[in-house]
């Protein structure tokens, strides 16, 4: 049966048409999904719809119109690379001895009065590794340790560093065919964000994107030269040169400093003017408001005439300098 339009929803399919990116937010119930629907079947292209789950995306291709295909992120992965490992998805579950000799970890860590057992360093490392598949990140860091209780911050941070190179080599043997440790379905989905895959279709629908993590954001967002240099990096959007931001507070009074620094971040991480970056701003969607900049101006208020090209290129020697140390 055929669907009345709304006037949001004629609205929305004529952007769809006209080929520009496009993000509906909405609440609950109030017609989303049926809204991507009737763009989909505004045109021939060729479709690809994401959903959360297998259930939610089998419900949807028997609704959607012939020319879209409904997938869940984890089928496209599964498909492009984790079927070479599925022997090891079934594999039984290492015995945390096991893994710890695996790691090469022979002895405890003293930290503060306390010490840090062999067992709890594989399950710090490992916690690291999860940490970086849920992460959008490009590699194992220090930052993705957890907390651990009773430690000062400068004492979790010396243990952090102390296990980097045990959780860059736990990777390494998940990333390993032949590999040893335990193998799970958020490895090969890691494994496969950050090929930086060109997904099937000539226009892209991601439904509940406020399930989405930041895995499955670094294949729909926009990520720039310089996210590596900082671990990962990517916008909300950028539509026609405008890059924003979305902040769903209920309080935008508290926006501040650590928004715009964001905003500035993101500009200069751009360093080969890939994106044409000519404004940038936040979206409020909870109050429906957008404030943008244009370039110079937001520059001007962070204090500095300088070029834009001259600030990408400074925070490019400054990173990799420190990325070095």
């Amino acid at each position: 049966m055929s669907l009345e339009a709304t006037r949001e929803q004629r609205a929305a399919r004529e952007v769809f048409a006209s080929g520009s990116d496009l993000a509906l937010v909405a609440g609950a119930g109030t017609g989303k999904t049926s809204t991507l629907m009737m763009m989909a079947e505004a045109t021939s292209k060729r479709g690809l719809y994401m959903a959360f789950n297998k259930t939610t995306a089998d419900d949807a291709q028997r609704r959607f119109s012939r020319n879209v295909e409904c997938r869940t992120a984890h089928s496209l992965a599964f498909a492009a690379v984790g079927r070479k490992y599925k022997y090891r998805l079934d594999a039984p579950r290492l015995p945390g001895r096991e893994t710890m000799r695996l790691l090469g970890i022979t002895g405890n860590l003293d930290a503060g009065t306390d010490k840090i057992t062999m067992f709890h360093q594989a399950r710090l490392v490992m916690g690291m590794v999860k940490r970086f598949c849920h992460s959008s990140a490009t590699e194992v860091m220090a930052r993705h340790m957890e907390a651990i209780n009773g430690l000062e911050p400068a004492e979790e941070e010396q243990i952090a560093q102390m296990l980097l190179p045990y959780a860059q080599k736990a990777w390494q043997d998940i990333c390993a065919p032949n590999g040893r440790l335990r193998f799970e379905h958020d490895h090969y989905m890691k494994m496969w964000a950050l090929t930086q895959p060109e997904l099937p279709g000539d226009f892209i629908m991601l439904d509940e994107a406020q399930d989405t993590n930041p895995v499955l954001e670094e294949i729909f967002l926009p990520v720039f030269a310089g996210s590596t240099d900082i671990g990962g990096a990517d916008a909300d959007f950028i539509v026609d040169g405008l890059l924003l931001d979305c902040k769903a507070t209920t309080t935008p009074t508290r926006l501040g400093g650590s928004e715009i620094g964001q905003l500035a971040g993101y500009l200069l991480l751009d360093y080969d003017d890939r994106y044409r970056i000519t404004q940038v701003g936040l979206y409020l969607p909870r109050q429906g408001a957008t404030i943008a900049w244009q370039v110079p101006e937001f520059l001007r208020l962070l204090g500095t005439d300088a070029p834009l090209s001259e600030l990408r290129g400074r925070l490019r020697e400054y990173l990799r300098r420190w990325r070095h140390q």
